[in-house]
């Protein structure tokens, strides 16, 4: 199957049309943005096809997943994310986490409303406007467009012939799109994002999402990204706690060849052991909750047998 990570589309086409009026009204994005987005899918999909026709299939995150609450520093260093990470260290206290979220986490994701996935064109959710008469930011207005781009796909606005759309609650596009690369046959997956080169094998090609170049796997080891963590993604090194980003303002200790060296032959402290399986957690698409798995294999099979399933 053909398999996109919507995301880079959504704010592709959403860029697109910030350049052609620099504050479009509400009316302007309803009117507008679905059409332009349809666009860069139609296009990703055509382009795919090189390697084969196949069913498309466009993969969302949810707004609130798994890695948040099981770590509540993941993406924190994202630049929408800063102002509060920053609140946090200021009281001294670095950053809470709504305690029904790890309840959540313990539970098997049993919430039914777990978060609200439709962004307000005002930003009042996001806390990006200060009320007064200007027009929303840039990135409220790219939320905004996330927030139509959700709401029609997953009301069937793409899902007709070969494109079907799948969210699954507390899950990331990329344990999505981990499962379905693990469905018997040939697979593409469509997005700019390294984490999905553990994915590729004879069975699983990569395409950039907007170039449409194909992506190999010669400058990316699994094991190595592990060790090294992921600062985009506020997961440190394995030489520094999983919460340093959130609660130090110290600079985190550099992994260097010669660690990563000793770290390789097992020569780790008990500490390192533990950070070892905390990195793994979150950045090795194997390890997706099982709940989340079954999710998704049940999405598959109401696919192939034409029914619309609702997680």
């Amino acid at each position: 199957m053909i398999i996109i990570d919507i995301h880079p589309l959504i704010h592709a086409a959403a860029q697109q049309l910030l350049k052609t009026c620099n504050f479009p009204t509400k009316e302007h994005w309803d009117r507008n943005y679905t059409s332009v987005l349809n666009g860069y899918i139609t296009r990703a999909a055509s382009d795919a096809n090189k390697f084969g026709d196949a069913p498309v299939v466009l993969v969302l995150d949810s707004s609130q997943n798994w890695r948040c609450v099981y770590h509540p520093g993941y993406k924190m260093l994202r630049s929408v994310n800063k102002k509060a990470l920053e609140e946090g260290r200021s009281a001294g206290r670095g950053l809470s986490f709504p305690e029904h979220f790890r309840q959540a986490w313990l539970e098997g994701f049993e919430l039914n409303d777990c978060s609200n996935d439709t962004a307000e064109w005002d930003g009042g959710m996001l806390g990006l406007n200060d009320g007064s008469n200007i027009p929303p930011s840039h990135q409220v207005q790219i939320y905004y467009a996330m927030s139509l781009a959700n709401q029609s796909l997953l009301a069937g606005g793409f899902s007709i012939g070969r494109y079907k759309a799948i969210s699954i609650r507390h899950a990331e596009a990329d344990d999505i799109i981990g499962v379905l690369t693990r469905e018997p046959g040939r697979h593409v997956v469509v997005s700019g994002d390294k984490d999905f080169k553990q994915l590729l094998s004879s069975n699983v090609k990569m395409m950039h999402p907007i170039t449409m170049e194909e992506i190999t796997v010669e400058d990316y080891s699994l094991q190595d990204h592990i060790l090294q963590g992921d600062v985009i993604d506020g997961i440190p090194s394995v030489l520094n706690p999983l919460d340093h980003y959130i609660c130090s303002r110290k600079r985190a200790k550099p992994m260097t060849k010669k660690q990563v060296i000793r770290l390789k032959a097992g020569n780790i402290t008990d500490e390192e052991k533990v950070r070892i399986e905390q990195n793994t957690l979150l950045i090795d698409l194997r390890c997706i909750p099982s709940k989340l798995e079954r999710l998704v294999q049940k999405w598959i099979s109401a696919w192939n047998m034409g029914v619309r399933v609702k997680n």
